[in-house]
């Protein structure tokens, strides 16, 4: 599951469309006037090629700060992290993995290969851009695009890589291993303090890393991420009532959690329970990784 998680002190509406879901190819287009977080786990043979260069602030993506023609892709372990700043606008492309593979393996020996794959950033030139950004238009628009039309796109997207996972600093490393706890933590939180513990440093330390990669404090964060959490539940709780999936999540406090949840989706958590339309108002389309397989 990949979240969108807002940071700004004011959270406003975050827009997005989607392809309708397929088994070859998917697109989906996010765009807001504020400052976000993607982060998650992509199903396995997914391979996503991300394009935030539209988004007119700077932007990190595995903890690296990536110029305009950069095009981002994922972890070695199928993970999204990325983080962009004040106006986002990001294009994304989900491509069957064996594909990128094919493509990557035409294209080095086996050795780069094994290195290459590792990769997740590279440099675009400005024919490779605006090759991935007709593809990612013809795809949104639910258009049909030959096997070959893409299999020329990814030989330009992968012929030049710059950044590699493990090229992250120590300190962003520590920010991911925090997140990672908050998210085996959702269903039983902990506090900050026990957090810090845990990863072996002060909470005024700690507090000092998400000031300095997501620019808000770890409280905000795992509420936030809480509340999408919260928010997804309620939509495919069928069967279940509003009360029973706040308890699964241990909030009892219902006056304050729905005003939060008010500020946050616009909606209340009663609303998101009896919605028709299960799609993630406030983050992916969850259809689009689901049945892509």
């Amino acid at each position: 599951m990949v979240l969108t998680i807002p940071l700004d002190k004011e959270t406003t509406n975050i827009y997005i469309k989607s392809s309708q879901p397929s088994s070859s190819i998917n697109a989906m287009q996010v765009s807001s006037e504020q400052s976000l977080h993607f982060t998650g786990r992509l199903p396995s043979g997914l391979y996503p090629f991300v394009y935030g260069g539209k988004s007119e602030s700077k932007r990190l993506w595995h903890g690296q700060l990536l110029g305009s023609n950069t095009i981002e892709t994922k972890g070695s372990g199928n993970e999204v992290d990325g983080i962009i700043f004040d106006v986002c606008d990001v294009r994304l492309l989900l491509v069957p993995q064996h594909l990128v593979e094919r493509a990557l393996t035409e294209l080095y020996t086996e050795d780069k290969f094994i290195q290459y794959s590792q990769y997740n950033a590279y440099e675009l030139t400005n024919e490779s851009l605006a090759t991935f950004l007709k593809i990612h238009t013809a795809v949104l628009n639910n258009e049909e695009v030959s096997e070959m039309s893409l299999m020329t796109c990814l030989f330009e997207l992968l012929k030049n890589p710059v950044t590699q996972e493990s090229m992250v600093d120590n300190r962003y490393a520590l920010l991911r291993q925090a997140i990672a706890i908050m998210n085996q933590h959702i269903k039983d939180p902990i506090s900050i303090t026990v957090l810090a513990n845990q990863l072996d440093i002060g909470v005024r330390n700690l507090e000092l890393v998400f000031q300095k990669y997501l620019t808000i404090s770890p409280k905000s964060y795992y509420k936030r991420l809480l509340l999408s959490y919260v928010e997804i539940a309620l939509r495919n709780k069928g069967g279940h009532s509003v009360s029973n999936v706040l308890e699964e999540f241990q909030i009892y406090n219902l006056s304050q959690f729905g005003a939060s949840f008010k500020k946050n989706f616009d909606t209340t958590p009663s609303q998101s329970f009896s919605m028709k339309n299960k799609n993630n108002p406030f983050g992916w389309d969850e259809k689009v990784f689901l049945e892509f397989l």
